[in-house]
């Protein structure tokens, strides 16, 4: 979990992962000549399943991109060049980079997601793919090619087998190993269709908009929670744990944006207005010790 740092143990379903991997190896001509390329980690959705399971799926090759490389852009795409990388999926702000500084390159396909895209101008001759969706319905359940956006806030269009209210259908998860209520709250009977493929909904929190090309788009949240690597942090959650420093008043935690990239920015009150240690130094200790790295504030503010 993005939001407390402790695994929920999200049940995805076989038949969500045959459902995901079978559009996306058919939609984006993926078969037993292609290689594809792991960037994420494992533990991460989109490359224990996309980038695993569709290789298995079609008999392609998986190539697994060195820890060393995958932030220099000009040597990642050696390596897809050398290697002959045909797919990958990259995050969000590396495959801006990507983007725009990469004129050639082996790639036939590159996906990102996770965080908002934004405005993009690139001419490419391969094809880029935003994507959407929740751990909760397997990976993602919406994509689009970015040049067919009529508005940078889309999202695209529904996977196979996928309904939108939003979202029902074979992706969606058997719910939390570890939390049964909030199983209970996020997973809900779907009022709208009889056919039990699609008979539960996953609330995702988000808020969306559909545009006139039927395209869904995001508008935001209706909670607290934010994108902060790729990673979904609530708000909240940071500051419950600065709250518990004894020197710490009163805090709040807000987003502030660095160049595309949202930054966790801390704003404290102290009890002692005689302290004049380096309060940026001891909340982002104290952080590091509970919460995973991205939970921990890059700026620190101290308020009266």
């Amino acid at each position: 979990s993005g939001t407390t740092g402790i695994p929920k143990g999200v049940k995805i379903r076989r038949k969500g992962i045959n459902n995901f991997i079978d559009y996306y190896v058919n939609k984006y001509d993926m078969h037993n000549d292609s290689t594809f390329g792991l960037f994420s980690s494992i533990g991460f959705d989109v490359g224990a399943i996309r980038s695993i399971c569709a290789p298995i799926y079609v008999g392609a090759s998986l190539d697994i991109i060195p820890n060393d490389i995958r932030l220099n852009i000009d040597k990642l795409n050696k390596h897809f060049i050398d290697k002959g990388v045909t797919h990958t999926t990259l995050p969000t702000q590396v495959a801006r980079m990507f983007i725009n500084e990469i004129e050639s390159t082996s790639l036939k396909v590159l996906n990102t997601g996770g965080e908002k895209l934004g405005d993009i101008v690139y001419a490419t001759d391969y094809s880029f793919i935003d994507s959407y969706g929740p751990t909760e319905c397997c990976v993602s359940v919406c994509d689009i090619e970015v040049k067919d956006k009529m508005d940078s806030s889309s999202i695209g269009h529904l996977f196979t087998n996928t309904k939108g209210y939003i979202f029902a259908g074979k992706q969606t998860a058997d719910g939390y190993l570890n939390r049964p209520k909030e199983t209970a709250a996020s997973f809900v009977k779907n009022p709208f269709d009889s056919n039990e493929e699609y008979g539960v909904m996953y609330r995702t929190g988000d808020l969306v908009r559909i545009l006139e090309d039927g395209t869904f788009a995001i508008v935001g949240r209706r909670d607290s929670q934010v994108k902060i690597r790729g990673n979904r942090v609530e708000l909240g959650e940071v500051e419950s744990v600065i709250m518990n420093i004894d020197l710490v008043e009163n805090v709040t935690v807000q987003t502030a944006d660095n160049n595309g990239n949202n930054e966790l920015v801390a704003y404290v009150v102290v009890s002692d207005d005689e302290f004049e240690g380096n309060l940026r130094e001891l909340v982002c200790d104290y952080v590091a010790k509970r919460k995973p790295d991205y939970m921990i504030p890059s700026y620190v503010v101290r308020l009266d």
